[in-house]
Parts: structure tokens; C-alpha cells; sequence
């Protein structure tokens, strides 16, 4: 019994040592520096909500128009490493009126770098009209996303006729999609 342990040990042992000795290599330490990494962040920018506009709100056309300082673009690491911008607008209108929506992307001395044009239709019966679009910034293009320090927001309209939904509203959203490469 005694040497059928023994021998059970040495078997043990020595199928240990060569499981070590075949896991063993030699570490690379240069593989960081080939590292590249590749982050996406997401985030909610803007979302602002314009409640109907009543007939006696004065001539026409009228014109709502907001602004947002903006420099969640301006940190040194975003501008320095992002290669591509996916934003996404999107337009939810339960009024029964037609709007024209402008989004205009400033730097800080106040020049336009881009400017989308929307036409939003008005609701069907109860149901909202919703616009949505997709742009992405990338290239030379990215300059836009990383100088934008003001986002403004004009919506226009050349009729007021009276909304059939309780408390309409032209509302407003945007989001974005940054792409990151960080070697």
C-alpha cells in the first residue's frame, strides 16, 4: 500500500511540474505599445420643449429660437482622439401646426460651422408627426463637432391654427455618438 501511494504522489507531482513547465512562455512587454483602443461614448445632449403657440402670440411668421453653451466637445481628450460623430435630431410634433426647424452649430465667436434644416409636419388627429435624422461628422468633418461651443435652435411657423390635442408641443432632441481611437 505504501508503494502504490508513493507512486500516486510522483505521478501527481510530476504531472504538475510539466503542466508548469508547458504553461511558461516569456512575457512581451512591447505589445502595449502596439494597443489601440477604439471607445464609443453615448450621450443625451439637448431635449427642449416648445408649448403651442396660441393665435395671439403676434405677427407672422413667428420664431422661437434657443441656445446652448456647449463645451462638452471642448476637453482635450474628446477633440484630441475622436474620429467619427454620429448625431441623431429628432423632431416630435403633437401641434397642428407646420414647422420649419433650423439647428445651427456655432464656435465660440459665434460663426456658423453647420446648419440643418428640418420641415415638421404638423400631427394627424391625435397622432404626433415625428422627423427624425441622422448625421455623422467625420474627416475633415469632425472639425465642426470638436469648434461647436453653441448649438442654437430656431423653429419658425406661418400658421396658427388651433390644436385639437391638450397640452401640444413641438419637442425637441438630440443625442451623439462619439467614436474614439486612442493609441
Amino acid at each position: 500500500m505504501k508503494k502504490k501511494r508513493f507512486r500516486f504522489q510522483q505521478l501527481i507531482m510530476g504531472l504538475l511540474l510539466l503542466t508548469n513547465l508547458a504553461c511558461m512562455s516569456d512575457l512581451d512587454t512591447d505589445q502595449v505599445e502596439d494597443l489601440v483602443l477604439h471607445p464609443i461614448l453615448e450621450a443625451s445632449l439637448i431635449r427642449l420643449e416648445i408649448a403651442d403657440i396660441e393665435a395671439s402670440a403676434g405677427p407672422l411668421p413667428i420664431e422661437v429660437s434657443d441656445f446652448l453653451e456647449y463645451d462638452g466637445f471642448q476637453s482635450g481628450f474628446v477633440p484630441n482622439h475622436l474620429i467619427r460623430a454620429d448625431i441623431f435630431f429628432e423632431f416630435e410634433n403633437s401641434t397642428a401646426k407646420i414647422f420649419q426647424a433650423r439647428i445651427e452649430f456655432l464656435n465660440g465667436n459665434g460663426q456658423i460651422l453647420d446648419s440643418q434644416l428640418f420641415d415638421i409636419q404638423s400631427a394627424v388627429n391625435t397622432t404626433p408627426f415625428i422627423t427624425n435624422r441622422t448625421i455623422t461628422y467625420e474627416g475633415e468633418q469632425i472639425s465642426v463637432i470638436t469648434n461647436t461651443q453653441i448649438i442654437r435652435i430656431t423653429a419658425s411657423t406661418n400658421a396658427l391654427p388651433p390644436s385639437v390635442i391638450d397640452n401640444a408641443k413641438l419637442e425637441f432632441k438630440m443625442s451623439g455618438k462619439l467614436y474614439l481611437e486612442i493609441e
